[in-house]
């Protein structure tokens, strides 16, 4: 068993291959965009690809494709590296091996574009109280705060996209704390990692998603399994993803996996205790009293 796992250790981390210079771009010529001569696919002065010409709708169409298919800086190669070696992954491309990866920014934007594209089903029944409405009419500030908490919690996806952003400090700060040495991630690095686990968890949940328009399939089993992915699979994600990426060993490995939930707790529960003063501020005591933000996210 131990051969088989170092089997498939050793295929994750097969680098990726680099395609040689182009036959048509090896001697001299210069840059449409500076006019500095070089040799080469991308010009060095501003970085201009060589074998520029007048634009066609051949060319739109394939640079729009490209951008999800060419295999470098590709969004699919991307993901499916995420997909079977996401540490790893993010390994590289913290150490500087950007070329060869779609940005985290670029990933999580395209993958919230598909999201809102395809049809999607939410298990999450949250709304804002009609009663919420006409008790906060008067009081702006109030009602702004509470739909904005109201609405992170509407939908699936944006209860993943807010806990992984929350859990960049929880990264940093937990990496620090079991001192995970040369491969311990800055508050921006941890903040991209993040990022990228967020892309594959939205991309993750958008295919599950798809399998619930399937006819005969029961309500309590998809409520199930929507527990399994925000209980077990989205941690299990997170947890593999750090370990591989910064290379803990075992005993850091447990350290960070009790500090790093209680951090987020802690940073989760920052934000709330915020909140709630903000609106004990702004609003009177009875109505106060009838605001409960927790509720609304144990719906």
């Amino acid at each position: 068993m131990s051969n088989i796992i170092q089997k498939i250790r050793d295929i994750q981390r097969i680098g990726n291959h680099i395609p040689p210079m182009d036959v048509e771009v090896a001697e001299p010529h210069k840059c449409l965009n500076c006019d500095t001569e070089f040799k080469g696919n991308y010009c060095p002065n501003c970085g201009q690809k060589a074998g520029v010409g007048r634009l066609r709708i051949r060319n739109t169409i394939v640079n729009f494709l490209g951008l999800f298919t060419k295999m470098n800086r590709g969004a699919v190669h991307t993901i499916v590296d995420l997909l079977y070696r996401p540490g790893f992954m993010m390994r590289e491309y913290l150490d500087g091996h950007r070329a060869e990866y779609a940005s985290p920014l670029l990933l999580v934007f395209l993958v919230i574009t598909l999201n809102v594209i395809l049809p999607y089903s939410s298990s999450v029944s949250t709304v804002y109280p009609e009663q919420w409405t006409t008790m906060l009419q008067d009081y702006p500030v109030s009602y702004w705060l509470t739909r904005a908490w109201v609405w992170l919690f509407e939908d699936d996806r944006r209860t993943y996209l807010f806990f992984g952003l929350l859990l960049t400090p929880a990264i940093w700060l937990t990496a620090k704390i079991v001192r995970a040495g040369k491969y311990s991630p800055n508050f921006a690095e941890s903040f991209h990692m993040l990022l990228y686990i967020i892309s594959l968890m939205l991309f993750l949940e958008l295919i599950y998603n798809q399998t619930k328009w399937i006819p005969g399939i029961g309500y309590s089993i998809y409520h199930v399994m929507d527990h399994i992915m925000a209980f077990v699979v989205f941690p299990f994600i997170v947890f593999f993803s750090v370990w591989d990426c910064l290379k803990l060993n075992w005993k850091k490995m447990i350290v960070f996996m009790i500090l790093a939930p209680l951090i987020l707790y802690l940073c989760f529960n920052v934000m709330f205790l915020f909140i709630n003063f903000v609106l004990q501020m702004d609003l009177p005591k009875d109505i106060y009293k009838q605001i409960n933000l927790l509720y609304m996210i144990n719906k």
